[in-house]
Formats: structure tokens, sequence, C-alpha cells
């Protein structure tokens, strides 16, 4: 075998697999062409200061931006409430940390979502930067059992912080009642895993469809589904961000 064969050969074997049968791409021009082709999915770089520093549209309307514009440069502290933002950040730079990536799994609008972040080490010369690259996409029901199940070099992390949108006008019980109609539980089962009589998980239940304006069973589910509803759920600290007025400044 020639140098030059050896050379070909060992710089074919560094492609990913993914990439052998494509012609030479750029990374900017091949990361241009994710941005801008994702319809359903929010995709962002972080740096170590937590600023954004790149963002496709679907982040930016995220965070009801009318252009990226408004986004890049800032950091979430611009457009959500403070402790919502500073848990997402301190899952970033564990992964950063790690080296692994995370799961971040949440509740925003009443709709579940999957956050991916993954740590992405540059080395320059003499310098090293750090940085996480991060993926929102809502998931169903189905895929949250996936999702919510540790892998290899990934780290599983669930929201202590949600957003349970039209959801966040039932009590605690009520949630944990519409979580388990959710997973199929007829009134009977969710009495005995309640320890409650089945009239109160009934009333409970009527309770939910007054307060959501639902009176029928099947929308309640789906509602339940939408958020992928855990029992656990119903514990965990509610924000509002109807509430919170973003800062977008969308002529920047």
């Amino acid at each position: 075998m020639t140098i030059e064969q050896n050379q070909s050969n060992s710089e074919t074997s560094s492609i990913h697999p993914s990439f052998r049968m494509l012609p030479p791409l750029t990374p900017d021009r091949l990361f241009l062409e994710l941005l801008t082709g994702m319809y359903a999915v929010s995709i962002m770089v972080w740096d170590s200061d937590d600023r954004i520093i790149c963002c496709n549209d679907v982040a930016a309307r995220g965070f009801q931006c009318d252009s990226i514009d408004g986004v890049i440069g800032k950091t979430l502290y611009d457009f959500a409430p403070e402790n919502w933002a500073r848990e997402r950040y301190k899952a970033a730079k564990l992964a950063i940390e790690s080296g692994k990536r995370i799961t971040f799994l949440e509740i925003l609008g009443g709709f579940r979502l999957r956050t991916l972040m993954r740590p992405i080490t540059l080395i320059h010369e003499d310098s090293t930067k750090e940085f996480a690259l991060i993926t929102v996409e809502q998931i169903t029901s189905k895929e949250y059992e996936f999702a919510s199940s540790e892998r290899n070099n990934e780290m599983v992390i669930h929201a202590s912080i949600n957003d349970l949108g039209k959801l966040d006008v039932l009590t605690n019980r009520e949630l944990e009642v519409l979580a388990f109609m959710g997973q199929g539980l007829r009134a009977k089962d969710i009495a005995k895993q309640l320890s409650r009589s089945v009239s109160t998980v009934d009333n409970h239940r009527d309770n939910i469809g007054d307060k959501l304006d639902i009176h029928d069973r099947g929308e309640l589910i789906a509602l339940a589904k939408l958020a992928a509803l855990q029992v656990d759920d119903a514990s965990r600290q509610r924000v509002q961000f109807s509430k919170y007025i973003p800062k977008c400044d969308n002529n920047r």
C-alpha cells in the first residue's frame, strides 16, 4: 500500500458513516440547512456565558420574536422566569462538564417537550471553548416512555418547574387523577392507587371537567396525553408564562 493510499484510507475512516456518500459539505453549510429546514424543532447554541449565539426561526417564535435578531446575543433570563431559566442552564452546564448528552423532559404550555442538550468543545490553537447544542421538540406520551429511559452516555433529567398551560387551574390531586386517566386507568383503579373512594375520584373528575370546560372523558384523556402527564408532575413547581411579559426586541 502506498503512502497516498494509506493517507486516503485514514481520511475516509475519520468521516462519520452518515456522510461518506455525500459530496463535500462545509460545516457551516450543513448546519445552515439544518437550521432553516426545521419547522417543528427548536435549535439553539448556548455559549459558556449562557448567551444564545445561534438559533433557528422556530426558537425565535418560541420566544415570541418575529426574527432571530431579537434572540441572538441574549439569554433565557431575557425571556423567561429566572428560576425556570436557571434550571435549564444548570442542566446544560452538567452536559458540558460531564461530556454526556442530557435529555431534559418538561411540560411547557401544557405540552410535553424533550430538550436534548449536547456538549460541544472546540479547540483552536491554545484556546478551548465550550458550547451546548440545544434541540427542543414536542413528544407524545408513547415517546415519553422511551425518552425517560437512560441510555449509554446520556442522562435524563425531569424538570422540577413546569408550565402546565390550561392544566394549571387544577389542584395537585386533580392533576394526579388526570394523569391516571391519561394512563388508561378507570375510576376504581385510580381510587385504589390514591387510597380514596370511587365517589371521591368521580368528584375529582367532575371538578376537572368543570374547570377545563371539558366533560367528554376522551377529550380529557387526550389533554393528559398531550402533556404526557405523570403523577409526579402534580408535586412539581409551576410557572405561568402567560403572566410573564417577554422582553423580546424584534427591532434590534
